[in-house]
């Protein structure tokens, strides 16, 4: 069998849905609701992390995956960044990565 997820992209964010061929209406459905709630600001927080990522790894200093989902306080991030204050997201993420360092 041929399955094919049905998804969504934000920039480098992929979201894909599947319900392994069962119904593939109740993944397009499911994936329309999550679709709704992912604005284009997902992609950008993509790529901020990212940024942080290699601003850590240049500095040698090692984050654990534990770390990362403790600081990733979607939130305030998401906040900063619909207002176009992706500097404020940045230094938020900073301050909340070596606090839970």
């Amino acid at each position: 069998d041929f399955i094919v997820p049905s998804f969504f992209q934000r920039d480098n964010l992929i979201v894909a849905v599947s319900t392994s061929g069962k119904s593939p209406a109740l993944a397009r459905k499911i994936r329309e609701t999550l679709e709704m709630n992912f604005d284009e600001e997902y992609g950008e927080l993509v790529s901020l992390v990212e940024e942080v990522r290699l601003e850590f790894k240049r500095m040698k200093k090692s984050i654990r995956p534990e770390t990362w989902q403790k600081a990733l306080d979607l939130n305030p991030l998401m906040e900063f960044l619909k207002k176009g204050e992706r500097e404020k997201a940045k230094a938020t993420l900073i301050e909340q990565l070596n606090t839970f360092s």
